[in-house]
């Protein structure tokens, strides 16, 4: 029995076959795949084919199939993989394209997950949950009360503007700490010219805290690249950048606003 490649163009009338080997048209052989890269391929058809999925879902509501869609990219994007199964599965023709449309989806399916319990909490009149603290040791459930009361709901405020706006009814001088969303930004050269414009805002000092992602984890959300232009451009010192190793999918940046 004879096989032949169907797209393989076969001349019966030449006497010289184009694999024979010659003075200028010598022919390397393909790479047989490794493990790490055979693997990394089954990943990103796995990967492909949730995208896919999620694109014939009429909505990104919560509900069985989207839950269920979601569950298995997450767990996908968090197992532990080696730097060269990673650098291999992000080098595969497509697979940057595939990502940064498929970020948007999980952003808008996040925000509707967050929609939907925020609306069976406010809808549920009888929904008054209560939270009884118990320990042995009473300077810990002094402290602990303290502490509740201090941060207590009615402390709380809200405010909608954008925060590269030139004008803003925010005093960002009176805040120690300002705490970035993961999906502000939706790439590195983005997110610098955020931080930028909201560190001319704050005072020396400050602490910003912003979202990132490692490894697996960027094909959810957009990485921070942490650079010196980072802390040029911005006027942030970077302080510690912490990465997940569990279920959680976020990586934490603390940065500082230096003198300028």
């Amino acid at each position: 029995m004879s096989t032949y490649t169907p797209n393989e163009s076969v001349s019966m009338g030449s006497s010289k076959s184009k694999y024979e080997a010659g003075p200028t048209n010598a022919i390397t052989p393909p790479r047989t795949p490794t493990t790490t890269t055979s693997s990394a391929h089954k990943l990103f058809a796995e990967i492909q084919e949730i995208y896919a999925d999620l694109l014939k879902l009429p909505n990104l509501a919560p509900g069985g199939q989207v839950d269920e869609l979601l569950t298995r990219l997450v767990g996908l994007c968090i197992t532990p993989q080696s730097a060269d199964f990673v650098s291999t599965l992000f080098s595969i023709r497509g697979a940057n394209e595939l990502y940064e449309e498929l970020r948007p989806l999980c952003a808008a399916a996040e925000g509707e997950l967050e929609k939907f319990w925020a609306g069976r909490i406010i809808q549920d009149a009888e929904a008054q949950p209560t939270l009884h603290n118990i320990d042995r040791d009473a300077t810990a459930l002094s402290v602990s009360k303290t502490l509740c009361q201090k941060l207590g709901y009615d402390r709380m405020t809200f405010s909608r503007e954008d925060i590269t706006a030139q004008e803003s009814k925010t005093k960002w001088g009176d805040f120690d700490v300002v705490f970035l969303a993961a999906l502000v930004g939706c790439d590195t050269a983005s997110k610098i010219s955020i931080l930028k414009s909201l560190a001319q805002k704050l005072t020396v000092g400050t602490l910003v805290v912003a979202r990132s992602a490692k490894g697996l984890r960027e094909v959810l959300y957009p990485v921070l690249e942490l650079s010196n232009e980072l802390e040029r451009e911005t006027g942030l010192e970077i302080l510690v950048e912490v990465h997940p190793w569990t279920k959680v999918v976020n990586s934490v940046v603390v940065m500082r606003v230096t003198e300028r």
